[in-house]
């Protein structure tokens, strides 16, 4: 199905897949809008939380397929189907919308895993990189993705972009741009397909509102899902709600769980809505799903290329030569509101070091400022000093050292930093 041919989201003149049971007399929606709320229940929804079969202009830029399993809706005997927009007078110039390939009938096997299209409920067409006769996985898919919306949103990381676009209108998250939702229709972000199996994380920034007044209170929650069907069907990793302080942006940071993992995961983030009209806007920056569950014993960079497995944020930074390095380093001269770097998780244990050569500015200059040296052991979502103050006075120290050891004045130029893991970062 494609609606309305733009990429420019709208409520307006959508298309609804109904269905009828009594020749055409009345119709129905073929899927409920279905998701849990306490002022939204329904009672031919199941567990699974999803959109209605209502389809509205800018949802894909092109084509995209549509897939249904009647096995959940309890139909059955002689059934009609439409495709229904409206009935307009001449003057009135709704969007254009245009249907094709259309199977109803009997499933392939496994649903082609919604990676396919079925032929004559025997034989599935498989999509670039599935194979077989059920469309399994062929060619294996990335395990790692990360999007900062700074440039052109790229198709080979997003299957679907509805409702929001990159832009800075409400406000910085981390840095630069952020892809903010503030278009009607459908509110929706898919990802491609992902070889999650030893994945361990996915992070972002979110902030809920837009602005310094409270969102509004009937604002429906965005959802985090999961499908490792190829879409065909969707589970929650878990709900994002408005509220009084959600216009604040936050750092959002979760395990993913055992049951999301396969070598073909894709997630999406969806706001629920009846009719395509939204109460409030909300933001998202900084998307990065992957990392090892075992962890990584060895993070080893030079810096002759920026490898964003290895620092997963970096805002300020860019790669360059300064103060004379031999090669390019990851220096932090921007204007930044915020600038610091992340690594990936790293298994650390008694032998573990860290080693660095380090450069607070490259001559000695009248300012005093120190780097922060911090580690993480919930996915960042608290921090704490690497060194600790360790003074005369407290006499349970073997030896002295100061918290804040990466000062600007010991460090005005190039100067190696060598440190034992303490044993409280493991």
């Amino acid at each position: 199905i494609n609606v309305g041919c733009t990429a420019d989201s709208s409520s307006s003149d959508p298309v609804k897949l109904e269905f009828s049971r009594d020749f055409g007399a009345t119709w129905h929606l073929l899927l409920p809008l279905c998701y849990t709320s306490t002022s939204h229940t329904n009672s031919l929804c199941s567990t699974e939380q999803h959109p209605s079969s209502t389809y509205y202009a800018g949802t894909a830029q092109g084509w995209r397929r549509e897939v249904i399993n009647f096995g959940r809706l309890r139909l059955c005997g002689s059934i009609r189907f439409r495709w229904y927009q409206g009935f307009y007078l001449t003057t009135n110039q709704p969007v254009t919308w245009a249907i094709d390939n259309i199977y109803i009938g009997p499933q392939c096997e496994e649903m082609c895993n919604g990676h396919g299209s079925c032929i004559n409920g025997t034989k599935c067409i498989c999509d670039p990189g599935y194979s077989g006769p059920t469309c399994k996985v062929s060619i294996k898919n990335p395990d790692f993705l990360k999007d900062d919306f700074e440039g052109q949103l790229e198709s080979d990381r997003f299957l679907l972009v509805s409702g929001g676009k990159t832009s800075r209108k409400c406000g910085i998250l981390s840095s630069g741009n952020n892809l903010f939702f503030n278009e009607e229709g459908l509110r929706m972000l898919m990802t491609r397909d992902l070889d999650l199996s030893l994945a361990r994380f996915v992070q972002f920034f979110m902030r809920l509102g837009c602005g310094k007044s409270i969102p509004d209170p009937r604002s429906q929650p965005v959802l985090l899902q999961h499908s490792l069907d190829g879409g065909l069907t969707w589970n929650v990793l878990q709900e994002f709600h408005f509220s009084n302080s959600s216009n604040i942006g936050r750092y959002i940071a979760l395990e993913i769980p055992m049951k999301a993992r396969s070598t073909s995961t894709r997630l999406r983030w969806w706001q629920p809505s009846e009719n395509g009209h939204f109460y409030s806007p909300w933001v998202i920056d900084q998307i990065l799903i992957g990392g090892n569950i075992s962890g990584n014993t060895i993070l080893e960079d030079d810096f002759s290329s920026l490898d964003n497995k290895k620092w997963l944020l970096h805002p300020g930074g860019t790669k360059m030569s300064v103060c004379g390095s031999s090669g390019d380093a990851l220096v932090f001269i921007e204007k930044a509101s915020t600038r610091y770097v992340v690594t990936t998780d790293i298994e650390v244990n008694e032998d573990s070091f860290l080693q660095i050569d380090f450069a607070a500015s490259c001559s000695v200059t009248d300012s005093c400022y120190a780097i922060e040296l911090e580690y993480s052991v919930d996915l960042g979502l608290s921090w704490n000093s690497v060194l600790r103050d360790c003074l005369p006075t407290n006499v349970e120290c073997s030896s002295y050292q100061l918290q804040r050891a990466l000062v600007s004045d010991t460090f005005n130029k190039w100067t190696r930093f060598t440190l034992s893991l303490p044993p409280y970062t493991r």
